[in-house]
C-alpha cells in the first residue's frame, strides 16, 4: 500500500522537495519574466513587494491557525491553492493585472514555508537520528534539481511556461502531504484544537517577549541588505550577459551547496550556538555582497553562489533553531510566522522597494555593494548582542479538549 510505503522516514520528505522545486521551478525567474514583458525597475520592485507586504498582514494569522486547527492540514490548504493560482498568470501580462493577482498568490504562497519548517521540526522530533537541517535538506534538493532544469527547459521558449510546471510540481507535493503522518509523544495530527484562551496568551507572550523582539530587529536590518538578492539577482546575472540557463544553473548551485551545510547544522550549532552562527552567515553575506558588487562577468557571477551554504543556509538553520529554542513546542508555527513575517515581510518590503527605486538610478553592482556594508554592521551587532535563549515563552503545559497538540 502507498500509504505504507509513504510512512517510511525518506517519504515523509517527499513533501518538501515536491513543494520547493515547484517554487524553484517560477520564483527566481519572475523578475525576468517581468522584464521581458515591459515592466519597468519601479514596477517590478512594487510587484515584488507584493509579497512581503502580505508576509507581513497575514502570516501570523497563517502560524496561529496552523498551531490551532492542525500544521499538516494548513499546509494542504496552502499548497493546493498556491499551485492553482499560479496558472492565473497565463492569462494575461500587464503590470495591474500581476498586482492583483500576485496578491491572490501571496496569500497562499507566504505560508508555505514557514508551516513547512514547522512540519520538519515535527518530523525531526518524531524521529530522534534526525534533525532540522537533516529534514530541510531535501527540500534543497528539491530546488536544486528544479531550477536549473527549468531554466535550460525554458531557454529558447516561452517564458510563462515556468507557470505550469510549478503548477504540477505543487500538486504533486500536495498529494504526498495528503498522506503525511506524524507521531510523537506529545502531539498527533488527529487530536483536538487548543483551547483559545491559552492560544490568546501565548500570542501575548510571543510579542512581549524582549529576546525574540531583538532577534526580530536583527533579523529586519539583514533581510533589508540581503532580500534583493532573491528578487534582484536574476536581473543581476540577466545584465551581465547570462542566458535562463545559466540563471538557472547559478540557482541550482545555490540549492546544491545547501546541502552538506544543512545535514552538519546540528553539530555547529551545538558547538558554537545558534547567536555565533548567525553572526558568520551575516559576515559571509557581505563578502557575498561584495563580490557581486565587482564581478562583470556571467559565469564568475553565478560562481559567486558557492558561499549560499555559509551565508543563507547557516542563517535559516541557526535562526529557525533559535526561534524553536525560544518559542517551545506550543508555539512552533507561530514563532516560525513571527520570524518569516520580519525575514520576508517587513525586511523584504524595504529592501525589494528601496532597490527596486535605486535600480533605475544605478547598476545593481552599486547597490549590493552599499549592502555588503549593512550586513557587515550587522554581524558585528548579532556579535554583540544575540544570545541563546535561555526561558521559553511558554513553559507550561497548555490546557487541551483531548490533551494534545495538533501537528
Amino acid at each position: 500500500m502507498i500509504l505504507i510505503q509513504y510512512r517510511g522516514a525518506v517519504a515523509k520528505k517527499l513533501p518538501l522537495l515536491l513543494v520547493y522545486a515547484g517554487t524553484a521551478a517560477w520564483w527566481p525567474l519572475f523578475n525576468v519574466y517581468l522584464e521581458k514583458n515591459g515592466l519597468s525597475g519601479l514596477q517590478i520592485g512594487v510587484i515584488a513587494s507584493v509579497v512581503p507586504v502580505m508576509m507581513l498582514l497575514v502570516q501570523p494569522l497563517w502560524g496561529i491557525w496552523a498551531d490551532q486547527f492542525g500544521r499538516v492540514k494548513l499546509l494542504r490548504i496552502a499548497v493546493f491553492c498556491y499551485a492553482f493560482v499560479l496558472l492565473g498568470f497565463l492569462i494575461g501580462i500587464n503590470f495591474w493585472f500581476i498586482f492583483c493577482w500576485t496578491v491572490v498568490l501571496a496569500f497562499f504562497f507566504n505560508p508555505t514555508q514557514s508551516i513547512m519548517d514547522s512540519v520538519a521540526l515535527d518530523i525531526a522530533k518524531a524521529d530522534p537520528r534526525s534533525s532540522y537541517g537533516k529534514v530541510r535538506l531535501w527540500g534543497a534538493i528539491g530546488w536544486a534539481v528544479s531550477a536549473p532544469l527549468v531554466g535550460k527547459f525554458i531557454t529558447g521558449r516561452e517564458m510563462n511556461l515556468i507557470f505550469p510546471i510549478a503548477a504540477v510540481l505543487m500538486l504533486f507535493g500536495f498529494f504526498f502531504i495528503q498522506h503525511l503522518k506524524i507521531r510523537s509523544n506529545t502531539n498527533s495530527n488527529e487530536t483536538a484544537d487548543v483551547e483559545t484562551e491559552f492560544l490568546s496568551e501565548r500570542v501575548k507572550a510571543l510579542i512581549s517577549n524582549r529576546q525574540l523582539l531583538t532577534f526580530l530587529i536583527i533579523v529586519f536590518l539583514m533581510s533589508v541588505g540581503t532580500y534583493p538578492i532573491w528578487t534582484f539577482q536574476s536581473l543581476y546575472l540577466s545584465n551581465l550577459g547570462a542566458s535562463p540557463e545559466l540563471i538557472g544553473w547559478s540557482l541550482g548551485i545555490q540549492a546544491m551547496i545547501e546541502l552538506p551545510f544543512y545535514f552538519y547544522s546540528n553539530k555547529i550549532i551545538q558547538k558554537y550556538g545558534a547567536g555565533r552562527l548567525m553572526a558568520f552567515s551575516f559576515f559571509m553575506f557581505a563578502v557575498r555582497l561584495a563580490l557581486y558588487a565587482s564581478i562583470q562577468n556571467p559565469v564568475a557571477g553565478a560562481a559567486i553562489e558557492l558561499l549560499h551554504g555559509v551565508s543563507y543556509s547557516f542563517f535559516m538553520v541557526a535562526s529557525v533553531e533559535y526561534i524553536n529554542e525560544l518559542a517551545g513546542e506550543e508555539l512552533r508555527a507561530t514563532g516560525q510566522s513571527a520570524f518569516y513575517s520580519i525575514y520576508a515581510g517587513l525586511g523584504a518590503i524595504v529592501g525589494n522597494f528601496g532597490t527596486g527605486y535605486l535600480y533605475d538610478q544605478m547598476p545593481i553592482q552599486r547597490i549590493f555593494g552599499y549592502d555588503a556594508l549593512l550586513l557587515f554592521g550587522v554581524g558585528l551587532l548579532t556579535l554583540w548582542v544575540l544570545r541563546s535563549p535561555k526561558t521559553k515563552l511558554i513553559t507550561e503545559k497548555p490546557m487541551l479538549k483531548q490533551g494534545a497538540i495538533k501537528t
